[in-house]
């Protein structure tokens, strides 16, 4: 409402009933079907990356898995092939 006491004319036209006061609401879910859509778009890519990274990993794993069995690791008194492979299975596993 206006402080001079009239109606706001701003406030009126956004009525859903009036004429052409369904425009915001369809507006409305125009936007959210538009944002719902970007949200599909940055979820698939974040999957795509997940699914990239999961792969490059399990390939670093055996990689050095593979390299502690072989004894390619410098070994110390305390740490064996064994110890390295013991110690990246439980990395890994979950």
């Amino acid at each position: 409402m206006a402080t001079n006491g009239s109606v706001d004319t701003a406030a009126a036209s956004d009525n859903f009933f009036e004429i052409d006061g369904f425009k915001r609401t369809v507006r409305r879910a125009e936007d959210g079907m538009h944002q719902c859509g970007e949200l599909i778009k940055m979820m698939q890519e974040r999957a795509e990356i997940e699914k990239d990274y999961a792969k490059r990993l399990r390939v670093w794993s055996k990689k050095w898995a593979d390299n502690a069995e072989k004894g390619y690791i410098l070994c110390t008194s305390t740490f064996t092939p064994l110890t390295w492979s013991v110690l990246i299975v439980r990395l890994f596993s979950g």
